[in-house]
């Protein structure tokens, strides 16, 4: 009996599995050359007066195989399948660092494009802010979604991180289909030319685990 469930620990430690698929990437000005990224790994873009990190998350699984011991196949997944959940519809996660002294951010004047198609936020949370090494500034937490109308966040000290979910009344778009993102009218940054067209595209991630 012993034997049987040391055999069965060895199996189960020799586990293994391997996932890929596609995400959209945000970029500015030139595409980036980069192909393919492991999964999870957040897209900084630097902007005149500020970096920006931007997360749709709408990675598509195209493939997955589990194997044990890891040789041994004992799993395919030849389906595309969303690892979000559809019913929630399209958001998208915002931080931005300002390097600049009076920066401010009006959620309402956001544009997500898709296909040629504008959409205008439905919802806006701040989910965190916080100074790097720091822990996060609890009391400037949103305690849940509200209507973007009229808000103007203030970004009041360069290099602090302010973290925002972005809700849209629209479908997730898939990776393959034009994406854009337009801050140029939500993002003050003081002295700085108007932040540039973002766009997207979609690139290979990839996982694995044990």
């Amino acid at each position: 009996m012993k034997k049987l469930w040391l055999f069965i620990c060895v199996l189960l430690a020799g586990c293994a599995g391997y996932r890929a698929g596609e995400v959209s990437q945000a970029y500015v000005d030139a595409t980036p050359a980069v192909a393919s990224v492991a999964r999870g790994t957040p897209t900084w873009l630097d902007i005149p007066g500020a970096r920006v990190r931007i997360e749709l998350g709408n990675e598509i699984q195209q493939r997955e195989h589990q194997v044990m011991l890891f040789i041994v196949p004992v799993m395919v997944d030849p389906r595309d399948k969303p690892l979000y959940p559809v019913e929630q519809g399209a958001r998208l996660l915002l931080e931005i660092s300002p390097a600049v002294h009076g920066a401010s951010f009006r959620p309402e004047a956001v544009v997500l494009t898709v296909d040629e198609r504008e959409y205008r936020p439905s919802g806006v949370q701040r989910l965190a802010v916080f100074d790097p090494g720091e822990y996060p500034l609890e009391a400037l937490r949103d305690a849940e979604p509200g209507s973007p109308a009229n808000l103007n966040y203030s970004l009041d000290k360069p290099g602090r991180h302010h973290q925002f979910w972005l809700r849209f009344d629209a479908p997730m778009p898939a990776p393959t289909q034009g994406i854009g993102l337009d801050l140029s009218r939500a993002l003050h940054l003081p002295g700085q030319p108007p932040v540039p067209p973002i766009r997207f595209r979609a690139v290979r991630w990839k996982q694995g685990y044990t």
